[in-house]
């Protein structure tokens, strides 16, 4: 039997299944990971919210706020992936650091797709203070973003020298991007003084 999608699939599934066979079975969870995929890569977010809704009701299907934050950004829904990420960062309910730690840049991202990195230093800030034992990546973040995009030049200029004082190697720059980072204000301010 072919559903049109999810929708469909659990519309008619059990019922498609006791006319045919006499029994009414539960969903079917290898079904549901065929649909989950294939609404992720059609970026089809009114279905994405309807399968999370009924599965989670259901309890055939668990996402936490950072996997939703994360399924959002592959969407390139960025408000909805800024939304899960500030929930994740401010509830951190069934959240592993580790994973949270190697994801965060989507957050970041999401904020510079949508023009705000403003934005992205206030969640990074936050970041800062739900995993402390990051501040040397976070502080890289926020001086990166606010040099890059020229706002909050001053706090940029302060965690840049952090991190050149602090550095330690880590899972998102070396010194040389440091180095860099630096000398493309030293230019810019060059250019601004001529």
């Amino acid at each position: 039997m072919n559903y049109q999608n999810f929708k469909d699939y659990v519309e008619n599934y059990q019922n498609d299944i006791y006319i045919n066979y006499g029994f009414s079975p539960n969903l079917n969870e290898n079904d549901i990971d065929f649909f989950f995929g294939k609404i992720i890569d059609d970026k089809d977010i009114e279905m994405y919210e309807y399968l999370i809704d009924y599965t989670s009701k259901k309890g055939v299907f668990f996402s936490n706020t950072l996997d939703r934050a994360n399924q959002y950004f592959y969407m390139e829904e960025y408000p909805k992936t800024i939304e899960f990420w500030n929930k994740t960062v401010d509830e951190f309910k069934d959240i592993s650091p580790r994973v949270f730690y190697f994801n965060f840049t989507k957050a970041i991202d999401a904020y510079l797709h949508l023009n705000n990195p403003n934005g992205a230093i206030k969640f990074l800030e936050k970041c800062k203070k739900r995993l402390p034992e990051h501040k040397l990546s976070f502080n890289y973040f926020i001086a990166k973003t606010a040099l890059e995009n020229k706002v909050k030049k001053r706090i940029g200029k302060k965690y840049l020298k952090y991190c050149e004082e602090n550095y330690t190697e880590n899972r998102y720059f070396k010194m040389k991007d440091l180095i860099k980072l630096k000398e493309k204000q030293i230019t810019v301010h060059n250019k601004a003084c001529n």
